[in-house]
């Protein structure tokens, strides 16, 4: 009689074990397809619900009654007070520039050091007004640093009547392993924001010059209405509204003007040792120590965009160095003539603990650019950026600042 029961127990159970295997075999479930879809709806939505979120609004405080003095190592400019009373419809003085438009192209097949594009937003600047581009050197895997600059100083949508656009160059991942996985990443990230410049070269320091080449033989060609170029690294913080007030007014009516941290000439040690990124080889500037001309530090410059076809042409027939702000702006300027140079030295560094104190304290902003490596030092810096606007700033920014 137990047995029986014992073995009735055990039917029931297989029983209902094999109906719910049947249920389950019944339920429809999504496919592997359908679960990528699905993942891509909710990776697109948290995109968009980012781009959609509203800086909080910030008291502002008193405008402080000290000005920022601006080191001008080269030139006096006479410069033009800002007016205030300006109609918001048009732009100020020093952004009326007239650039007059270039007739044809860089031929590509010309230069020996022209890489191909795997990713090319030709239509950034098609049909707009373009005051400012700003091109930003990326490593392939910045993706968070990236962002971090479109939702902050690089984003051009907070301004009222100034047009800027925004292109990051970025080479292939140096870990062969995660190339294509990192190339289809930042294949969909281009998708999404139309603002990626991809060479189909591996993104190591010795290449950046390459990709300077070839962001200035693209933005000649497919943004030759720009004003202005901006040129910096994607650690870098800068406060857009101090740099177009205050710099911008001392090179307007230049032909050709650079601002930048400005090495002068004989002042900057060449590096000899080969285990260094910055290795200069004992044949290239013979006999020298010093480097024998004067040349901007990489990581901010700002520059009328007159200067790009020369230094394009000089490309053509300076022997090329990996060394990017010693080449593409050192050796391509040299010989360039009637160049007007800012050196902003005292008003861009690389110390952004100090940085990051005068921005948030009670003193007056006197860097325009500083190093923002550090998680959210980004977003710390363009919180106080947004609280310390002037009177100029306010006029022109979107943002509510009440």
């Amino acid at each position: 009689m137990a047995n029986a029961l014992w073995i009735f127990k055990l039917l029931l159970l297989l029983g209902l074990s094999v109906l719910l295997y049947t249920v389950f075999l019944l339920v429809p479930r999504p496919s592997v397809s359908q679960k990528l879809h699905k993942f891509k709806e909710d990776f697109v939505s948290v995109y968009k619900s980012r781009l959609q979120q509203k800086i909080p609004e910030v008291e502002v405080l008193p405008i402080p009654t000290e000005h920022n003095v601006f080191s001008q190592s080269f030139i006096e400019p006479k410069t033009n007070p800002v007016k205030e009373n300006l109609p918001k419809e048009h732009l100020d003085q020093w952004l009326r520039r007239f650039h007059p438009q270039p007739t044809d192209k860089f031929d590509h097949s010309k230069h020996k050091h022209f890489q191909k594009t795997l990713i090319s937003n030709d239509s950034l600047c098609r049909n707009s007004a373009v005051d400012i581009l700003v091109y930003i050197q990326s490593s392939p895997e910045n993706h968070a640093r990236r962002q971090a600059i479109r939702e902050s100083w690089g984003n051009g949508a907070v301004f009222l009547d100034i047009y800027m656009k925004l292109v990051f160059v970025v080479g292939k991942s140096t870990n062969k392993e995660s190339q294509h996985k990192i190339k289809a990443s930042i294949t969909y990230e281009s998708i999404q924001y139309k603002d990626i410049l991809m060479l189909d070269i591996v993104d190591t320091f010795q290449n950046i010059t390459l990709k300077s080449i070839n962001a200035l033989h693209w933005i000649y060609n497919i943004c030759p209405q720009a004003k202005y170029i901006l040129k910096t690294d994607d650690d870098i913080y800068v406060n857009i509204f101090q740099l177009i007030e205050y710099f911008m007014p001392q090179v307007w009516n230049k032909e050709k003007a650079i601002i930048c941290h400005y090495k002068t000439e004989g002042t900057s040690p060449i590096v000899r040792a080969s285990n260094s990124k910055w290795y200069i080889p004992n044949n290239v500037f013979v006999g020298k120590q010093y480097y024998p001309f004067g040349f901007c530090t990489g990581y901010a410059i700002l520059f009328t965009s007159n200067l790009l076809p020369e230094m394009y042409n000089m490309s053509l027939r300076v022997p090329y160095i990996g060394i990017d702000d010693v080449y593409a702006f050192g050796l391509l300027l040299k010989d360039i003539k009637n160049i007007t140079v800012i050196n902003a030295q005292r008003n861009f560094t690389l110390n952004q603990n100090a940085a990051l104190s005068e921005y948030e304290g009670s003193k007056p902003i006197s860097h325009v650019v500083a190093s923002a490596w550090a998680q959210n030092s980004m977003s710390r810096f363009w919180y106080a950026t947004i609280r310390k606007l002037s009177n100029w700033g306010k006029l022109h920014c979107k943002l509510s600042t009440k």
